[in-house]
C-alpha cells in the first residue's frame, strides 16, 4: 500500500536541525551546576564521541528561523492527516514497513535509508521489532505504526509475531543461560610443565579475561595457538614499558570460541626463559 502525496511533506518534516541547539540549552538550564550549559560548551570541551562531531557542529551552526519552523510544522500536520486518513479509511490497526530501505551495514558504518521518520513526524506510536534475516544472515527489522494511544496493541502484535515466527537468532558468542540466569565468571589456574601457575578469570557475558602473572615476568602475550608452533600475537599483556602483572582485556567475539576450544596460548618471558601455557577454562 502507498499513501498518495506522503513522500514530499515527510521528507521535509524534521525539526531536529532547527531546534536541537535551543532545546538542549533549555534542558541544560535546569541544571545550573552542570559543567556545560550549551552545545557550544560541549564542543569546546570535546565531551562527545567522534562519530557525533560533524552532526553537533552542523546543529550548533543552525540559526532557528520562525518562518521556516512554521513551514515545517505545517508539513508535519499534513503528514499526520494523510496517515490518520489512511488508517481510518482502510480500518487498519497499524501500518507495517521495513525499518530501513536498504540492506543494513556493519557496525560503525553510517546507517542510511531509515523509514523511522513517520512516528517522529506524526507523534503516533511505533514499535520496531526483528523480522528475520537476509539469505546471507544479516538481521532486518520491521516497524509497526498505529493511531494515537494504540501502544498496547502494537506491543501485542509484535509479541504475537515473534511467538509465531521466532525471528531471533543467538549470536555465536552468546553464552547459554544457567538456570534462567547469565552464567557466572569462571576462574581457574593455568599451568604447564616448567611454567608458573597463572590465575585467570573469564566472564562469558562480557568476554573479559583477567589475569595475574608472577612479578618476575618481563614480557607476556596471548598468541593464537593452532596445533603446532605458537601462532601470531593477538594481545600483548606485559612488556618492559608496561610491567604490571595484573590486568584484563575484552576478547573480541571471534576469539571467545578459541578460548573455549583451547586455541589460545599465553606466552611469558621470565629471567629463566620463555614458557607457553595453553589457555582454556574448565568445562
Amino acid at each position: 500500500m502507498t499513501i498518495p502525496g506522503l513522500d514530499e511533506p515527510l521528507n521535509a518534516s524534521s525539526l531536529i536541525a532547527l531546534e536541537f541547539k535551543t532545546d538542549l540549552q533549555r534542558y541544560l538550564s535546569a541544571f545550573p551546576a552542570a559543567p556545560v550549559h550549551s552545545l557550544q560548551d560541549i564542543l569546546d570541551r570535546g565531551d562527545f564521541h567522534a562519530a557525533l562531531e560533524a552532526t553537533f557542529k552542523l546543529r550548533n551552526a543552525a540559526e532557528p528561523d520562525a518562518d521556516e519552523i512554521t513551514a515545517v510544522e505545517a508539513r508535519r500536520s499534513m503528514v499526520t492527516a494523510l496517515v490518520r486518513g489512511t488508517l481510518e479509511e482502510h480500518r487498519l490497526d497499524a501500518l507495517a514497513y521495513p525499518t530501513l530501505r536498504r540492506r543494513p551495514v556493519v557496525v560503525e558504518e553510517p546507517q542510511r535509508g531509515t523509514n523511522c521518520q513517520l512516528s517522529a513526524t506524526t507523534g503516533y506510536p511505533a514499535m520496531a521489532m526483528p523480522a528475520g534475516f537476509t539469505d546471507d544472515g544479516v538481521p532486518i527489522g520491521l516497524e509497526l505504526l498505529g493511531p494515537a494511544w494504540s501502544d498496547h496493541r502494537l506491543v501485542s502484535m509484535a509479541y504475537a509475531y515473534e511467538r509465531a515466527s521466532h525471528p531471533r537468532r543467538e549470536p555465536p558468542t552468546t553464552p547459554r543461560l544457567v538456570r534462567d540466569a547469565a552464567p557466572a565468571p569462571v576462574s581457574w589456574t593455568a599451568r604447564a610443565d616448567g611454567a608458573p601457575a597463572v590465575p585467570l578469570t573469564f566472564d562469558p557475558v562480557s568476554g573479559r579475561l583477567s589475569w595475574e602473572l608472577p612479578a618476575d615476568v618481563v614480557a607476556a602475550a596471548v598468541h593464537r595457538g593452532d596445533p603446532g608452533p605458537d601462532g601470531p600475537v593477538l594481545h600483548r599483556l606485559v612488556d618492559p614499558a608496561s610491567p604490571a602483572a595484573r590486568g584484563a582485556l575484552v576478547l573480541p567475539p571471534y576469539q571467545r570460541p578459541w578460548l573455549a576450544e583451547g586455541r589460545l596460548r599465553l606466552v611469558i618471558q621470565q629471567p629463566a626463559g620463555r614458557v607457553t601455557i595453553r589457555l582454556q577454562p574448565p568445562r
